[in-house]
């Protein structure tokens, strides 16, 4: 069964690249564009988030947030993606309880590679 991971980014380019990539990789792909629709669709338990912290509404913190205080959304994994490179930023995802942190530009290996080492920590957890 192939695994589901849902990109929120308002970046239209962005979210079609990382979409086609994981797409390509056998990955089920679900998409936002700004939080609301996120927390909407993490509804549909994906096994992964990648979160974008700069977006209109409701930034990426604050879906970070609401998604952790939900007993039912808490246990997804959560990779933030952002260009928001500082050390501050990075340590506040972390806080906030994201799995990873990864500053744009990203290169695509290197993504595929920390999505697939943060669904195999979540498997291990499981287990």
């Amino acid at each position: 069964m192939s695994k589901t991971i849902l990109i929120v980014d308002d970046e239209k380019d962005i979210l079609e690249m990382l979409k086609y990539n994981l797409e390509k990789e056998g990955y089920k792909v679900l998409t936002a564009r700004d939080g609301k629709k996120a927390l909407e669709q993490a509804k549909q338990m994906p096994n992964l988030i990648l979160l974008d912290v700069m977006m209109t509404e409701m930034d990426g913190w604050e879906v970070c947030k609401q998604l952790k205080r939900d007993a039912k959304t808490a246990g997804i994994p959560v990779i933030f993606l952002t260009a928001k490179g500082t050390e501050f930023d990075e340590v506040l995802g972390l806080e906030l309880g994201a799995d990873d942190y990864i500053v744009k530009p990203i290169a695509v290996r290197t993504l595929l590679a920390r999505v697939k080492t943060s669904l195999r920590r979540r498997e291990v957890k499981n287990d």
